[in-house]
């Protein structure tokens, strides 16, 4: 009886340990798919962190790089010769038309035989020059010897010619119109319903002469200062407070707002 007793009570244990096994190793599978889908999310969110830098570290690079373009333009605007001319450098961030153009091959140059003659060098001491135009006026100056002994005769000269440049200067155009008094007799004759009538009147009209055309005739400044300043303005690229300072050497101070 003891031993049913016993055998019974056994397998009660046993059954109960299995029970108990397996329900520990349930719970611990479940713990460690818990765990591993947190390991998961973890790896997941630190690749997207990750990606974050990546980009952001990219971006800071990129400007960093156009930061030092900008530095070293500045100190190429400050620190090397000056000119008023505008240096453009490479922008490293400039992007680029991809069409295939570096890929191309170069045609193959073709080989062209010249022959040409040419002046032999003179081997007289000296500079050649060009000569002056012949479009631009002559001034000439005559210079006699001092003391020219009574009777010499003239027989040849020496003429030497040098490419002068008179600056431009300011001065005012006065145009002065007179009035004429003219007396004269002026008839007038009115018509009228019925009959004419006739009166004369003797009265006194002036005459001027008709001045030069003004295309401003506002203005005070005439059309020739215009044009000086339109063609250093918009050829030469000369700024307006250069052609204020220019004026004011010359005498007349014109503000840069006018």
């Amino acid at each position: 009886m003891l031993t049913t007793y016993s055998l019974k009570t056994l397998d009660i244990l046993a059954s109960w340990s299995v029970f108990t096994y397996l329900y520990i190793m349930k719970n611990a599978q479940e713990n460690t798919r818990f765990l591993l889908q947190e390991k998961d999310n973890e790896i997941a969110l630190l690749k997207s962190r990750l990606q974050s830098f990546e980009k952001e570290n990219a971006e800071q690079s990129q400007k960093i790089d156009y930061l030092q373009w900008e530095l070293s333009r500045m100190q190429r605007l400050v620190f090397s010769s000056k000119s008023e001319r505008t240096v453009m450098l490479a922008n490293p961030t400039q992007l680029t038309l991809d069409l295939g153009l570096q890929d191309a091959e170069a045609p193959q140059a073709q080989i062209q035989e010249i022959t040409y003659q040419r002046r032999k060098q003179s081997t007289m001491p000296g500079h050649a020059r060009q000569p002056l135009p012949e479009s631009l006026p002559r001034q000439e100056i005559v210079i006699e010897p001092e003391d020219l002994p009574e009777g010499a005769v003239k027989v040849n000269e020496k003429i030497t010619e040098k490419l002068c440049y008179k600056p431009g200067r300011l001065f005012v155009l006065k145009i002065v119109r007179p009035y004429y008094l003219i007396p004269s007799l002026q008839g007038a004759t009115e018509g009228q319903q019925g009959g004419n009538a006739s009166e004369t009147s003797t009265s006194k009209s002036f005459l001027i002469a008709t001045g030069p055309y003004d295309p401003f005739p506002k203005f005070n400044a005439h059309v020739s200062l215009l044009a000086y300043i339109f063609v250093s303005k918009f050829v030469d690229h000369l700024p307006f407070y250069r052609l204020a300072n220019i004026l004011k050497r010359e005498g007349c101070a014109i503000a840069e707002s006018t």
